[in-house]
């Protein structure tokens, strides 16, 4: 069994605010970079360790990613341009193909509506919501990264809201 944590990047601030010449370039908020604290934080002290952090390159998911990644020093890293375009297809052969130890856990960094199917996908389930910072955190029935029945979602969490 692995643990595989889908985390959505904390509340970003609108291109308009920030003069971002893109989407790509949104920053996180004051309250997206505490979020994104709260939530890597109670990573950590239930147990959460990844052995690799693979994140949208997009600047809100980055810097949600750097703020677990200080959290989990050492740990592999990998930028996955997948995970903003959109490419479920993409980000499940990567995820299959990674090899990792019995118990080691993967975190991913991304964007809604993406990181929610690929929760659901997981679980052959619906879509999970996934609030900014928050997270799906899968325990996986068997030795590596694949979707399945009988995988378990061990946690839905929502940093400062109701955890499901």
């Amino acid at each position: 069994m692995n643990d595989l944590v889908f985390l959505r990047h904390g509340h970003a601030l609108g291109a308009l605010e920030t003069g971002a010449a893109s989407d790509s370039e949104r920053p996180l908020s004051a309250v997206g970079l505490a979020e994104a604290r709260v939530s890597a934080a109670h990573l950590k002290r239930e147990g959460f360790s990844p052995a690799i952090i693979i994140a949208s390159p997009y600047k809100r998911a980055a810097a949600t990613a750097d703020i677990a990644a200080d959290l989990f020093p050492g740990t592999r890293r990998l930028v996955l341009p997948a995970l903003c375009e959109g490419d479920a297809g993409t980000v499940l052969k990567v995820l299959s193909d990674t090899a990792l130890p019995e118990g080691a856990g993967i975190l991913v960094v991304g964007h809604q509506p993406l990181l929610g199917s690929l929760a659901g996908l997981f679980l052959a389930g619906p879509d999970l919501p996934m609030s900014p910072a928050g997270f799906a955190r899968i325990t996986t029935s068997g030795a590596g990264f694949f979707p399945s029945p009988d995988n378990t979602l061990t946690e839905h969490y929502t940093p400062g809201g109701a955890r499901n």
